[in-house]
């Protein structure tokens, strides 16, 4: 004959919900050889407020599956495309100095 017993330990967060954190599963009983056992579960459970799941694994692709068709999902503007603009302002902005210095040196233009 096989016990199991449960119990679950929650905390209540800002919003007034429950929050699990931590739960406890003992299992006890006897064998067919008449030996008794004692088996005990503990999960500890860390969970904050603040940890929301991004967006992408809720989607089929996440698990695995195919998206159907037509339907397409935003995705981030890739690094290299940041380094690439950034490249170019930085060399507008070089040029823009070059042409301000050489225009200083000079002087004032005559006429």
């Amino acid at each position: 004959m096989k016990e199991s017993r449960n119990w679950f330990d929650y905390t209540i967060n800002t919003s007034g919900y429950p929050i699990l954190r931590q739960h406890r599963n003992i299992t006890q009983g006897q064998t067919d050889g008449g030996a008794t056992f004692r088996f005990e579960v503990v999960r500890h459970l860390e969970l904050s407020e603040s940890d929301d799941p991004p967006e992408w694994e809720f989607t089929l692709s996440a698990f695995g599956l195919p998206e159907p068709v037509g339907v397409v999902w935003e995705r981030r503007t890739p690094v290299y495309v940041w380094l690439l603009v950034a490249a170019g302002v930085l060399l507008t902005l070089a040029v823009f100095f070059r042409w301000l210095a050489r225009r200083l040196c000079h002087g004032p233009s005559e006429g």
